[in-house]
């Protein structure tokens, strides 16, 4: 639990993630963003074959303080204020 953004890619294998007290289960390829002040925590199937990468970064870096764009209002601040899922 922390109060940055974490986007998740799993390069390799398959690992499961708890999110919020919901399985979610990555495969090669694919990516996972968790929001801010979401528990969660992983776990893998098969340690030995999954390889993920993980960026945790602060909401500082998605928000501009200029004119706000139509991505901030679309996408970004929804997704903060957990009105949509990404």
């Amino acid at each position: 639990l922390h109060n940055k953004f974490e986007f998740i890619y799993q390069h390799k294998g398959d690992t499961v993630f708890m999110v919020d007290g919901k399985n979610i289960k990555l495969s090669e390829g694919q990516a996972l963003i968790i929001n801010l002040g979401e528990l969660h925590c992983k776990y893998s199937t098969d340690d030995h074959n999954s390889i993920y990468y993980s960026i945790i970064f602060p909401p500082s870096l998605l928000v501009y303080t200029g004119i706000p764009s139509s991505c901030m209002q679309n996408y970004i601040q929804p997704f903060i204020n957990k009105e949509h899922i990404l």
